[in-house]
């Protein structure tokens, strides 16, 4: 799962830079990247975020070293990275309609890392710190995303 996710990070950059050169392609590439991009974190942000291997997901023994409080956590914070990356898309391609959603995104990814970050104070957790690196990471390309476009 984590090669998907940078193979289509890197897809996504491409398309970005087609995208602003005024490129052919460019809106394609961004779109199906960002889109697949934003199925994995929806559907499968547990398996991304808590370092599972997709293979395992259906066995018990996978989830034995995992609380549900952390997959509860994942799994919203997996919506909320996905709602992020179509907030972006949206504002890159500049559809009508949708500029509430890219505050919206950022609303959600902030207060999520605010919280990962006060769990993060209470007991250290990996699951925290992936939380942490991919919303920083988020939140500077939703940030970017709005100020460029």
């Amino acid at each position: 799962m984590i090669k998907t996710e940078r193979i289509l990070i890197l897809i996504a950059i491409a398309g970005l830079t087609l995208r602003i050169l005024d490129l052919p392609g460019g809106g394609a590439l961004l779109g199906l990247s960002l889109t697949f991009l934003s199925f994995i974190y929806l559907l499968f942000g547990f398996v991304v975020l808590n370092g599972l291997q997709l293979r395992k997901i259906c066995k018990k023994e996978t989830y034995k070293d995992i609380s549900q409080g952390n997959l509860i956590f994942s799994i919203i914070a997996g919506w909320a990275f996905s709602i992020l990356l179509i907030a972006i898309f949206s504002k890159i391609q500049s559809y009508p309609g949708l500029h509430y959603l890219i505050g919206l995104g950022l609303i959600n990814v902030l207060v999520l890392m605010v919280i990962a970050v006060f769990l993060q104070s209470k007991n250290k957790s990996d699951l925290n710190i992936r939380i942490l690196t991919r919303g920083i990471s988020m939140l500077l390309a939703g940030i970017f995303t709005l100020l460029v476009f």
